[in-house]
């Protein structure tokens, strides 16, 4: 089955990467042994799996080819400079955001709610877009650039120096500064969301059987199943029957029957 159905899955594969906005995301794998990876690639058009034998960024540029429009994806430092546009999750900085502010060292930090809010403000400002004159949208935005130059630019190590919470802050703002050039790419772009949730969601039924069934105890094994589930997951996705899809695919030629 997956032999005949592989044109559809390549055809499907170039499908989706064909699309202006592209979610990737990546966990662990198993193939007999540990070390590989799945990846998942996924918008509209579809959602496309690959068993791969190592996260490397050599793996990530394989998969990914020349893709020319906004790659979403986690905090994965190996996707960087894979795309020209790059959109970084933003419940990762969130919930880093998070830890950092239940550190004890650095609860009270008003730098760390300072970025809380900064990323917070630019999600309020995505969800009220469409309703604001073009203006005042641009006034808000000049605004959170600004901040964000504000809060990134300067070493906390420098700026508040010999605190508790100054390396629990650093560590935040390297973060955060490394993805300062696309750290607001969702608000030019209406269909890339503040989140990568697409590509976890749809990562998510993979990842609860991995070790218990799919083939994992070869590459065939694994091949077989990245091809059927990238195609039923995109029949689930698009609405439409998986066996509907099969049958005029898998129809014996008349030579055969």
């Amino acid at each position: 089955m997956a032999g005949r159905l592989a044109p559809a899955y390549d055809a499907l594969l170039e499908s989706v990467k064909g699309e202006p906005v592209l979610h990737a995301d990546e966990t662990s794998w198993w193939v007999g042994r540990s070390g590989f990876s799945l990846w998942v690639l996924t918008n509209q058009a579809g959602t496309c799996y690959r068993v791969v034998p190592a996260r490397s960024r050599a793996e990530a540029e394989a998969l990914l080819g020349d893709y020319r429009g906004v790659l979403v994806s986690g905090g994965l430092n190996i996707y960087d400079g894979l795309a020209p546009r790059q959109h970084k999750c933003y419940a990762h900085h969130l919930k880093e955001t998070g830890k950092a502010l239940q550190d004890p060292k650095a609860q009270a930090s008003p730098y760390l709610r300072e970025l809380r809010a900064l990323l917070s403000g630019a999600m309020a400002l995505k969800a009220e877009m469409a309703r604001l004159p073009a203006a005042e949208v641009a006034r808000m935005r000049r605004a959170l650039e600004a901040n964000a130059d504000r809060l990134l630019d300067l070493p906390r190590t420098e700026a508040n120096a010999g605190t508790d919470a100054a390396p629990t802050e650093e560590k935040l703002r390297q973060r955060l500064r490394k993805q300062r050039d696309h750290l607001f790419t969702f608000l030019d772009h209406e269909a890339v969301d503040a989140t990568n949730n697409l590509a976890e969601r749809q990562l998510r039924p993979a990842v609860i059987s991995r070790k218990l069934s799919c083939g994992n105890k070869t590459e065939q094994g694994a091949g077989t199943w990245q091809v059927l589930a990238s195609l039923a997951a995109t029949c689930r996705q698009t609405g439409s029957s998986f066996a509907d899809f099969l049958v005029p695919r898998l129809t014996l030629s008349p030579t055969l029957v």
